[in-house]
């Protein structure tokens, strides 16, 4: 389902072998958008959290850098 249009928008999976260890289930997730990246949080159940930035474009996405946890204060 991966690059999939779903209306106005395109499906990316962020569980791929490309973002190893990404959680595939989560309780809260943030999206914030900065001209045509997209930075995505996500809080699994257990109080994990983690991130990922991807660039966009028309007909692309691309996630360079995978996800990185983020540090619990």
């Amino acid at each position: 389902m991966n690059g999939t249009t779903v209306g106005a928008y395109v499906w990316k999976d962020l569980t791929v072998p490309a973002n190893p260890g990404f959680p595939r289930e989560a309780c809260g997730v943030s999206v914030t958008c900065t001209g045509q990246r997209a930075y995505v949080k996500v809080l699994t159940p257990g109080g994990d959290v983690s991130e990922i930035f991807c660039d966009y474009s028309a007909t692309s996405v691309t996630c360079p850098l995978g996800r990185q946890a983020v540090v619990k204060p």
